[in-house]
């Protein structure tokens, strides 16, 4: 698993993920996980979806399937394909906390609405890799558009001038960078 180091309760935040590939449907979940809760995973088991139930984990799998919490699958959006990307926006502040996704720069819709409310979210990317299996896939939180050079750079910041995204982050949404928290961080030498 990849996550971001930064968990957050309020705010406006937008990430990105490039799909690249992978070898087995599996092999692919990418979307946020409470800060107390376990790794961000999901599972095939004779036929249906599990992921780590402790603590609270959501997120899209390759197959254009969401995931929550336990084993809850439903369709979404339609499969992914080798390069794509998709953009996660994260709004903790409107009342209802909700996870939106873009894919391409589109969206898709709200992929979850009223989640937990007390709950620190990290971005996540979980890449399982059964015997046999490639997944690969990486995860661009405002600090490289072109994702390790696998795509071109775009350059697109946020309304606050931060960040490297491939798409324009969408109106309000911030790149989770210290630059972007509300209040200074309060850093402890040992």
């Amino acid at each position: 698993e990849v996550r971001s180091s930064i968990g957050v309760s309020s705010g406006k935040w937008y990430w990105e993920v490039l799909y690249v590939s992978t070898a087995e449907l599996e092999g692919w979940t990418a979307g946020l996980r409470s800060s107390d809760g376990e790794l961000f995973q999901a599972h095939w088991y004779s036929g249906s979806w599990s992921t780590a139930t402790n603590g609270y984990n959501y997120g899209l799998l390759d197959s254009g399937t969401k995931v929550s919490n336990g084993s809850s699958t439903t369709s979404f959006t339609s499969a992914l394909s080798a390069n794509d990307i998709i953009g996660f926006a994260l709004d903790l502040d409107s009342g209802t906390t909700t996870l939106g996704v873009y894919v391409n720069g589109s969206s898709a819709g709200t992929m979850y609405s009223s989640l937990p409310a007390g709950e620190a979210w990290t971005p996540a990317l979980c890449l399982i890799n059964p015997a046999g299996s490639t997944s690969v896939g990486v995860m661009n939180l405002g600090s490289d558009s072109s994702f390790a050079g696998a795509k071109t750079a775009q350059g697109n910041q946020d309304a606050n001038g931060k960040g490297d995204f491939y798409y324009e982050p969408p109106a309000g949404f911030l790149a989770l960078c210290t630059d972007n928290l509300s209040a200074d961080l309060d850093i402890t030498l040992p």
